[in-house]
């Protein structure tokens, strides 16, 4: 299954947003197996981090 993507949180003057996104990663029977954010200007870096991170978490084995 792929990774989801959910806003986490979101802060500050509309001039100067501040986004949390999380990335949630399934397991083969489609249930949450770990989660984690990222934080950043855009939604985009946020998810960025987020999906790096998943992806060192993965790597180290240090997931579920």
């Amino acid at each position: 299954p792929e990774p989801r993507y959910e806003m986490a949180g979101e802060e500050g003057p509309a001039h100067r947003k501040h986004f949390t996104m999380r990335v949630v990663v399934l397991d083969s029977g489609n249930r949450t197996e770990f989660s984690t954010e990222g934080s950043g200007n855009t939604k985009k870096a946020a998810s960025q981090l987020a999906a790096q991170k998943a992806v060192e978490r993965l790597q180290s084995g240090e997931h579920g």
